[in-house]
């Protein structure tokens, strides 16, 4: 049996309000350019968050780009891996 559904009035609600966040979030790591490289190895995925402009100017060969903008949020699953 899936999870219980909310009720149609109460989605609205919870889409327009976001979800609650439980504790603080997590610093994000600084990584270096062997960071990167050993993230990829391992099968890992760089996502160019930058204005498309600039992607298509330069970038690592691989990445993919998904412009940092409001609809960003709704990006994610990208095949069967979450993107975190």
């Amino acid at each position: 049996m899936g999870p219980k559904c909310l009720p149609r009035r109460e989605l609205r609600a919870v889409n327009r309000s976001g979800p609650q966040v439980y504790g603080a979030f997590p610093a994000l790591l600084t990584l270096d350019v062997a960071g990167v490289r050993r993230l990829i190895d391992d099968d890992g995925v760089v996502i160019d968050v930058r204005p498309i402009e600039r992607f298509a100017a330069g970038h690592i060969p691989g990445a993919l780009s998904i412009e940092l903008r409001p609809q960003f949020a709704s990006w994610n699953l990208i095949g069967s891996y979450w993107i975190l």
